[in-house]
């Protein structure tokens, strides 16, 4: 489960702030980790349009994500084959650079989560092309979320910065929510859940706890958190 968090965070996708994925089933599912659901959600949805495609591209990375949980390299590889090529078709359908410059680096992120020997190529290339979506997108709250991971999973010897991840982290919440991305959005939970985790890694155990308190307060019914992740951070805190 905790891979499966991190995959997910790691590739957190990006859409123009217009057009931020918000379906109810598909959240749902996220919020319940059912893989099932979320499967059906890519399968059936529409790709018709640019607006849809873009949509099918951020359900296929949570997809992606799921498949790595499970140690299914083959389907996991299969779909990011295929979202190579949807993100061929935005580009020539005039998408935004910043977001296909997002996709991207989350697409190497993955690829190097399953080949850790590709650090010089596919990790460089991520990080990359996260920071220039950041630069042409410095608000956009997805950016800001993936472009904190490339500091917090990163080494220090390669540029890596865990109080510039946090702040990073701190700053996409905000976005998310002075621009009223929140809603059925597990882009705007996972960051919160992120940036949860990131304050435990650097031992502000209260901010954690604090940050956990508010996403209980948006989804209490969300199952990795609930069950497992508060409860253990409580015990650590008490210990």
């Amino acid at each position: 489960m905790t891979r499966l968090l991190n995959t997910l965070l790691l590739a957190l996708c990006c859409l123009p702030t217009s057009a931020a994925p918000n379906d109810p089933t598909l959240f749902a599912a996220y919020l319940a980790q059912d893989v099932d659901t979320w499967r059906k959600v890519v399968e059936q949805t529409d790709c018709s349009t640019r607006d849809a495609l873009a949509d099918l591209v951020n359900y296929e990375y949570g997809y992606i994500g799921f498949c790595l949980a499970r140690n299914d390299e083959t389907q996991a590889t299969t779909t990011i084959a295929r979202t190579h090529k949807h993100l061929e078709t935005l580009q020539t359908m005039g998408y935004d650079e910043a977001m296909l410059n997002m996709y991207r680096s989350a697409l190497a992120a993955f690829e190097l989560s399953m080949n850790h020997s590709k650090f010089a190529t596919l990790g460089i290339k991520s990080v990359k092309l996260a920071h220039l979506a950041a630069q042409q997108a410095p608000k956009n709250p997805y950016v800001l979320s993936l472009n904190g991971n490339t500091y917090f999973y990163r080494p220090a010897l390669f540029g890596g910065s865990k109080s510039k991840a946090i702040e990073l982290y701190t700053e996409s919440v905000r976005q998310f929510e002075t621009q009223k991305l929140t809603q059925n959005n597990w882009n705007y939970i996972a960051t919160l859940l992120t940036l949860a985790q990131a304050y435990e890694k650097t031992g502000e155990l209260a901010k954690a706890k604090a940050v956990c308190s508010k996403l209980l307060g948006i989804v209490p019914n969300f199952v990795y958190l609930r069950d497992t992740y508060y409860p253990a951070l409580l015990k650590k805190i008490n210990d």
